[in-house]
């Protein structure tokens, strides 16, 4: 998939990682946008996304496609003050192809105590196949409920040479729009919008 490429600056969220770490992400030339992977994330009422078979088929894939086709909204060099962003959904594209239909549907109760940890998220990482000399975002998904009309979603940095992942946090978007693929991407940018509120706060922890 072709890489595209958006500009401003780069000043950047750090936890639990070495002051190496911090200082090559804020310095990187670049951070190469992976979009949203689903390939853990479960979700509450299996009606609620439309017939069996849509929500792997057209939902997923039409997730991440919103996040393409509207850069000017999604704009991870603004909301996050990166200097320069390059985007490749290829690998998420392929990654949650892969997912089974039979497994991602929770009741509330299981939804409720439904957890990814840092562990996992880095064991996610850990088998990504990339070709990129830096540092990469990606937003795992842990679970949406409409119990709580959200989504909670794992915003992730790593070193993709390494597969190191070097920071990551849990955050939750509500969900808000007009038609299942809109509702839900509302909360993906919640998410985002609430990363850029905090990236001072972030940066001093």
């Amino acid at each position: 998939m072709k890489r595209l490429t958006v500009f401003p600056f780069f000043i950047m969220l750090a936890v639990s990682i070495s002051g190496q770490s911090i200082n090559e992400l804020r310095n990187a030339e670049s951070i190469l946008w992976l979009g949203i992977d689903f390939t853990e994330a479960r979700f509450e009422g299996e009606y609620d996304f439309g017939v069996p078979g849509d929500l792997t088929e057209k939902l997923i894939p039409g997730w991440n496609q919103v996040l393409l086709a509207e850069p000017e909204k999604f704009d991870i060099a603004s909301m996050f003050n990166f200097s320069k962003v390059e985007t490749d959904f290829g690998l998420t594209f392929k990654k949650n192809e892969s997912i089974n239909p039979e497994n991602i549907f929770l009741n509330p109760t299981e939804i409720e105590k439904y957890s990814l940890t840092p562990e996992i998220i880095q064991d996610i990482v850990s088998k990504y196949d990339l070709d990129y000399n830096g540092y990469a975002l990606i937003f795992i998904v842990e679970s949406y409920s409409k119990t709580t009309i959200s989504g909670n979603i794992w915003v992730t940095f790593f070193h993709v040479p390494s597969k190191k992942v070097v920071y990551t946090k849990k955050m939750a978007g509500e969900a808000r729009g007009f038609g299942i693929k809109n509702y839900w991407t509302g909360a993906v940018y919640d998410v985002m919008k609430a990363c850029n509120k905090q990236i001072d706060k972030l940066l001093e922890d």
